[in-house]
């Protein structure tokens, strides 16, 4: 698969805790296409959406699509009034969710069928264009992945703090910091950039803490800081400096791990019952 990832979202208690528990602390078989970040100036969420931009489609992924429709009523009877309409520039274009089914294939109306998986979101986007580009003069396609199936249930990391959708997230091979908290959908403007804390083998009794600048990162400074995750990770982003990672460090081994692991110990014994397997939270 792709070294990116998909979420399981904590359920609403564990959550609370965890948030009540983080504010204390306050004082992802295809290989993903190579991005580089040449303009030190590009915004976090352009870097964001470029790593989420490379995952390769595959069957099962659900995506949002957003198209040109000609006549309201026919897109509505050709998909059972399963459309949400909108209005961009006076044109009328219709947005849908869709599984992409296990022959990689998706089903539009005016298009037909036509395959997007083995693609990455860019190649699929381009070539939903291109299909509509034969029915309009100058139509616009917006495509995104809402569920990730491409993912290991072996190799899991946590994302925890400031970021968008905290949870487990699960990935195919070792992948980086950047492309982690793309997945979990960016940092929030409360977010601490310069101490965000990476714990190596967390699950472990003896995990190793870095303190990483985020900031040079996302600045195009100091890429070499963008290490690679692996199983067991754990990401975590502050909502104030950590000058003391010793002070972390007693947080973390007495409220912060134990959280997340019986959150996972949890997760796991549900999918243990399931007679098969567990795709979507």
């Amino acid at each position: 698969m792709n070294g990116l990832f998909r979420i399981i979202k904590f359920n609403s208690t564990m959550l609370i805790s965890l948030f009540f528990i983080i504010s204390v602390q306050s004082c992802a078989n295809h290989s993903p296409k190579n991005v580089t970040f040449s303009e030190k100036k590009t915004s976090p969420l352009k870097l964001y959406d470029q790593i989420k931009n490379t995952y390769t489609i595959v069957p099962r992924d659900r995506i949002e699509i957003l198209t040109p429709v000609k006549k309201k009523n026919e897109s509505v009877l050709a998909l059972n009034n399963s459309l949400a309409f909108e209005l961009i520039d006076n044109e009328l274009y219709s947005r849908q969710e869709i599984e992409v089914n296990p022959y990689g294939e998706i089903y539009l109306p005016l298009i037909g069928k036509i395959k997007i998986s083995s693609l990455t979101v860019t190649e699929a986007n381009k070539l939903l264009l291109d299909s509509y580009k034969k029915i309009y003069k100058k139509p616009r396609v917006f495509l995104k992945v809402t569920k990730y199936t491409g993912y290991d249930q072996k190799n899991k990391v946590a994302i925890m703090g400031e970021v968008i959708h905290p949870g487990i997230y699960f990935f195919q091979h070792n992948t980086s910091i950047l492309k982690t908290l793309s997945m979990a959908g960016g940092h929030k403007n409360t977010a601490e950039l310069k101490s965000i804390i990476v714990i190596k083998n967390g699950h472990t009794k003896t995990p190793q803490y870095i303190k990483i600048n985020f900031q040079d990162i996302l600045n195009g400074f100091a890429m070499k800081k963008n290490i690679q995750l692996s199983a067991g990770d754990i990401v975590y982003v502050p909502k104030s400096y950590i000058a003391k990672i010793d002070n972390f460090v007693d947080l973390f081994m007495a409220r912060i791990r134990p959280a997340a692991q019986t959150y996972l110990d949890f997760y796991y014994a549900i999918n243990a019952r399931a007679t098969t397997p567990i795709l979507s939270p």
